[in-house]
Parts: structure tokens; sequence; C-alpha cells
């Protein structure tokens, strides 16, 4: 394997730790998992939003999960 394919590999298992992750967060934020795909998506749309000039971390993760809460009620429980 050549040291691009095994950068591309590493990627790919960073990816999916990072998807497991937000699944974690989302869990505790009592979000239904049948709507899990909805929320990262939507989550997604939230960060294109953001401009590339600002800091990210934990607190704004919060923060754009608080917001989905408030934006989609119904894929929470109560």
């Amino acid at each position: 394997m050549s040291e691009k394919e095994q950068l591309l590999e590493e990627i790919r298992e960073l990816e999916l730790e990072i998807l497991d992750m937000f699944e974690v967060a989302f869990y505790f934020a009592g979000l239904d998992s049948k709507h899990l795909q909805e929320a990262i998506e939507y989550y997604e749309e939230i960060m294109e939003s953001i401009t590339e000039d600002s800091e990210y971390n934990a607190k704004d993760i919060i923060k754009i999960i608080e917001t989905i809460k408030i934006d989609k009620p119904q894929w929470f429980k109560i």
C-alpha cells in the first residue's frame, strides 16, 4: 500500500470515528436514532453557514446541537 493510500485509509477511519462520536453526542442530546442521518445532514448545513475564519471547538458543537433541538424538536425524545 502506498503512502497516499495509507493516508486515505487513515482519513476514512477517522471519519468513521467522528461519525460515531456524533452519534454518541446526539444520543445524549435525546435524539431519536431513526433521525440520526437527518440530524447529521442538518448539522452539516449549519456548519456550511459558519465562516471558515471562525474558531470551531466543543462549545460550537454543543451550540449547533442545541440549535438542532430547537429547530427540529420532533427528532428528539421528550
